[in-house]
């Protein structure tokens, strides 16, 4: 069931034995994974549940919304309250300690009674700052992330100095405070969390700048992997946008960018001849206009770049770049081997076939083409498993 309201009462059901725990909250998305991380790490609060957890299993613990109610918090308490005193006291069902609603875990503790609780148990209490201001002391990681919306494995690294965080926050465990640890952890961040220009590039119109990757990423609705390959780049570009650190800025690099075509050669004219017999198929304005017509070829690009000598049954070569004996040049290398070659396994040295023609030997193996023929003129050295030896 979709809704957009993401507040109401759920379950927990055991799919083995039927039993269930009953729970309210105004964000059923975080409580679900708060419940399951705490489960995850047998600290659940719920004894009844975290025993079911452990004897049968995450995937035999079905999470679902019982009902939908808009974000109201004395009626979600009123409508927990009344499922409770349907099920409570039933061992047959109700997995829930207390029978009166005021807790997320079934039983209302203050803050202070928590963090004692935890710290019993083993707990080690970190404390939290924004841009180098005390925030709290804290004990329980998963609380922290969900309370504050961020994730579980970037605070971890933080507390273990793995990483830290692009959003001002720092962590560290309390009994490894001092304001030397401070200030060392936020010097490292300042070499991280860069401010970040972005402009768009087809109108020059300056977007604004953003003090972390993380909000820029949001803005743009990019993913980190392409975010970070971006500001990586010589074109600095993605999506129509232009990012570049606001310490590499100048107005020389963002005239160079806005001017820097990465797809410049893509749009380059070129021939198209035969391999097997070098006649001439036709001009193509661009690479996008080939692939239109003929789909299944992907390497046009590194044919043209001479990375590899053929793509399919065609050469390829930019129309600027083209002489006759260049043509020939490939040409003959392709055909340098109109020979008969044995294929070997590599590993156990056994007879595969013996082969006079590299497009069945290409089939049979399932391997390109153009590959076996780069193999057999030396351009590459090895192919998969197997070994290939000319015989004539």
């Amino acid at each position: 069931m979709s809704n957009s309201i993401n507040s109401g009462i759920y379950i927990i059901m055991n799919l083995v034995n039927g039993k269930f725990y009953i729970g309210s909250s105004s964000n059923l998305r975080n409580r679900k994974k708060e419940h399951y991380k705490t489960l995850k790490s047998n600290t659940h609060a719920n004894r009844y549940l975290q025993r079911s957890y452990n004897k049968y299993g995450k995937e035999n613990l079905k999470f679902e919304i019982v009902e939908y109610i808009e974000n109201d918090d004395s009626k979600l308490l009123e409508r927990e309250q009344y499922y409770l005193d349907i099920y409570y006291g039933d061992t047959n069902y109700c997995y829930n300690i207390c029978s009166k609603t005021g807790s997320v875990l079934g039983v209302k503790h203050s803050r202070e009674t928590r963090l004692n609780n935890s710290i019993s148990k083993g707990g080690k209490p970190f404390y939290v700052f924004k841009n180098k201001n005390f925030i709290g002391e804290y004990i329980n990681i998963a609380e922290f992330s969900i309370d504050f919306n961020i994730s579980y494995k970037r605070i971890y690294s933080g507390l273990k100095e793995k990483g830290f965080l692009l959003d001002g926050y720092a962590f560290i465990y309390k009994d490894n405070y001092s304001e030397d640890k401070l200030n060392e952890i936020y010097n490292k961040m300042t070499f991280v969390e860069k401010h970040i220009l972005v402009y768009k590039k087809s109108t020059k119109e300056f977007i604004g700048e953003f003090d972390s990757a993380k909000i820029c990423m949001d803005f743009i609705k990019i993913k980190k992997f392409s975010f970070y390959r971006c500001l990586k780049s010589k074109s600095k570009s993605t999506k129509g946008y232009i990012i570049i650190y606001k310490n590499e800025y100048s107005d020389d690099l963002l005239n160079y960018l806005y001017n820097y075509d990465s797809f410049e050669n893509y749009y380059k004219p070129f021939y198209i001849f035969d391999k097997n017999n070098k006649e001439f198929i036709g001009e193509y304005k661009s690479q996008s206009e080939f692939k239109r017509i003929d789909t299944k070829n992907y390497n046009v690009n590194e044919c043209l770049k001479g990375k590899v000598d053929f793509c399919n049954n065609f050469i390829l070569i930019y129309k600027e770049d083209y002489t006759e004996d260049k043509l020939n040049e490939i040409y003959n290398r392709i055909n340098k081997y109109n020979c008969t070659f044995e294929v070997y396994n590599k590993t156990t040295n056994e007879l595969i076939g013996t082969y006079n023609d590299i497009s069945l030997c290409a089939k049979e193996l399932d391997i390109k083409l153009y590959i076996i023929n780069n193999y057999l003129i030396g351009k590459i050295k090895h192919i998969k498993n197997y070994i290939f030896k000319v015989v004539s």
